[in-house]
């Protein structure tokens, strides 16, 4: 019985052995498992496996998954819980209009947004963006910050601002 244990293991090992050979799938987990978290080319596939064997928390493999947008969605979501914010909708600017002010930073559609941080976006061009209570906008330091948008006639100003830009 011990024996036929140890044959299939040893079997399992030599096909998965082979399996990765394969110059296609050998690829593939270099890609997507080796190098998932950005090491230079200099680092060792044991640096790559050790360092993720030690990251091995939920939040951490989605950031490094996910990206920028995810640290965007869970920065917006943790400021809007410390602000005591109940049912903010926030109104999302346009790429374009980002990267006209020198901002590198990927802000994510709204449907994105409400699916990593469960925050309701809209854009300029949504039903429901008489409803914004939130923005975001450039900081003049190459970042963004969440700004309380707190009457009708603000919102009409930052909707002007932002559609002389395309969505």
């Amino acid at each position: 019985m011990v024996y036929k244990k140890i044959l299939l293991l040893a079997a399992s090992v030599f096909v998965i052995i082979i399996f990765f050979s394969v110059d296609f799938y050998n690829d593939w987990l270099e890609s997507k498992v080796l190098n998932a978290f950005g090491y230079s080319d200099k680092a060792t596939e044991w640096d790559l496996f050790d360092f993720q064997i030690k990251h091995l928390g939920i939040e951490e493999r989605r950031a490094a998954r996910l990206g920028s947008t995810y640290s965007f969605c869970q920065t917006m979501k943790d400021f809007l819980h410390d602000e005591h914010e109940q049912n903010p909708l926030i109104l999302l600017p346009s790429q374009e209009y980002m990267k006209a002010n020198g901002i590198n930073i990927l802000i994510p559609e709204p449907i994105v947004l409400y699916y990593e941080s469960g925050l309701k976006g809209a854009w300029t061009n949504s039903a429901n963006v008489s409803k914004c209570n939130w923005t975001v906008v450039p900081d003049g330091k190459g970042s963004v910050v969440p700004v309380k948008i707190t009457n009708k006639e603000q919102l009409n100003v930052i909707i002007a601002e932002f559609n002389k830009y395309k969505q």
